[in-house]
């Protein structure tokens, strides 16, 4: 267990457990199915987002391809139709769905745990692990 003999690891550690602890903890206490949803989408693109971003030796040819289709699609696809949600956004007919508080509790829920699972799983695959278990 020499991993467990690094501070950072353990700070890390205790981090995203607390984390996980207070998503899940304010999750019970707000009793609301769809931002249980909205956290496990999130934390199921934040656990992929961070297997791309730190592949291990062994991943990095496989992880090239399609990291250049995934960028190409974020930089054509996605901005081309960024204008189009803005729009939507700031029309007067819609603006009340996106600033209800509810709507914006389950986004913020659904980021947050993509952030927590992606720097965790970087953290895992980038320090703690040189080789996958095979």
């Amino acid at each position: 267990m020499e991993i467990l003999k690094k501070p950072l690891v353990i700070l890390t550690v205790l981090l995203v457990v607390v984390s996980f602890g207070s998503v899940v903890l304010v999750l019970s206490i707000w009793r609301d199915s769809y931002a249980v949803l909205y956290a496990i989408l999130g934390a199921a693109v934040g656990w992929c987002a961070g297997i791309l971003v730190a592949p291990f030796p062994k991943e990095v040819d496989r992880f090239a391809k399609f990291s250049k289709t995934l960028s190409a699609f974020i930089s054509g696809y996605l901005i081309s139709k960024l204008e189009t949600v803005w729009g939507f956004i700031t029309d007067e007919q819609h603006r009340e769905i996106f600033f209800n508080p509810i709507v914006q509790r389950r986004f913020f829920v659904c980021v947050t745990c993509f952030f927590l699972v992606a720097a965790a799983v970087f953290k895992s695959r980038s320090y703690l692990h040189t080789e996958p278990d095979v």
